[in-house]
């Protein structure tokens, strides 16, 4: 389970050991993923935490998570409920894959993205690099069940359906586009007393 502490919330906060209990009984729920492949961030920071599910304790509690599972059919991805044990906290590089730890150093390196780096950055585009984005996902998608319905290249942020994850490093180029735009947003507003309200488009693969 990915807990965004600072957007608050039932899980923020939570610890291993605690048994968190989401009152009252109505959604949005607490959402269980099976696998790290399904687990989504949308906000950064956050820290991982691998949950358990209890059975309910109370009569209410048992209608509850009875109403939850009937709308889904059993063997999904995920498990809604409203009552979870903390087990531990897991680095949460694991989202990102084998390169995880690199993958957040790239993160927090776009958190604190300022003007001047990023007009280096800018000054360092290399012309070549979309055929080799195009060419490593071309890479990535050869090795997926069904990576062979799709194609990949500039702007692609995510494939989701060609194999158990979207991208050679999980939801990490989804992250790094979110929080690169929310600094730049953050230095667009401190050097011209303004920001735009609009929300970039994500490339999508076909």
């Amino acid at each position: 389970m990915y807990v965004d502490d600072e957007r608050g919330g039932p899980m923020t906060g939570a610890r291993p050991g605690d048994l968190i209990v989401k009152r009252p009984f109505e959604g949005p729920w607490l959402v269980v993923d099976h696998d790290l492949g399904n687990v989504l961030v949308t906000h950064w920071p956050g820290r991982l935490l691998a949950v358990e599910a209890p059975e309910p304790a109370t009569r209410g509690e048992r209608d509850a998570t009875e109403a939850i599972r009937a709308r889904f059919r059993p063997g999904g991805r995920f498990t809604g409920t409203f009552r979870v044990r903390v087990e531990r906290v897991l680095p949460v590089a694991l989202l990102f894959g084998e390169a995880g730890d690199r993958v957040v150093d790239v993160i927090e390196a776009g958190r604190g993205l300022d003007a001047e780096a990023a007009g280096v950055l800018a000054d360092g585009v290399d012309p070549e690099g979309g055929g080799e984005q195009a060419a490593a996902w071309r890479r990535w998608l050869d090795e997926q069940p069904n990576g062979y319905l799709y194609s990949g290249g500039g702007g692609v942020l995510a494939v989701a359906g060609a194999g158990p994850v979207g991208s050679p490093i999980g939801a990490g180029f989804g992250v790094i586009q979110r929080v690169v735009h929310r600094a730049a947003v953050g230095v667009s507003s401190r050097s011209t007393g303004t920001a735009r309200s609009t929300s970039p488009s994500l490339g999508r693969a076909r």
